[in-house]
């Protein structure tokens, strides 16, 4: 079974760099900032001792995002969202080559209360689907 650490993303530089070189994924309500890592073929990848580390951060726009409790709520909705996607990668042994990402939510409800891990789940979902399909084509061609 793979095992996949999620360590977050710290420092301005590292920030600047990943934003400068990441390709970019756009939904609704989100969007997704992705910096690919490459894998050893000759490594067999199920095997592997030691977690894959994925570094990500979340962040959550304050210009359209005015309050700071909605800000918190949305940024541990998608902190919650990531664990769990993980957690499904690892019980199905998909293979991921995102090396880093950040994602950025745009939108707001009028209360915090109003926006649940339901819905913030299949945007996080889609926008890594997203990001995973794209690199596969690349590989392909």
């Amino acid at each position: 079974m793979l095992n996949y650490k999620l360590k977050t993303v710290k420092g301005k530089t590292h920030f600047d760099v990943l934003f400068k070189n990441a390709f970019k994924f756009y939904e609704k309500d989100a969007a997704i900032f992705v910096s690919y890592k490459e894998q050893p073929e000759s490594e067999s990848l199920t095997e592997l001792p030691e977690p894959i580390e994925i570094q990500y951060a979340v962040t959550a726009r304050k210009r359209k995002i005015r309050k700071a409790v909605m800000r918190n709520r949305i940024k541990r909705l998608l902190r919650e969202s990531l664990r769990q996607i993980f957690d499904d990668y690892s019980a199905k042994n998909k293979i991921t080559k995102l090396g880093e990402f950040v994602i950025v939510w745009n939108s707001a409800p009028a209360r915090p209360g109003m926006i649940k891990l339901s819905d913030v789940l299949p945007v996080a979902q889609k926008l890594i689907e997203r990001a995973e399909s794209y690199r596969k084509k690349q590989v392909n061609h």
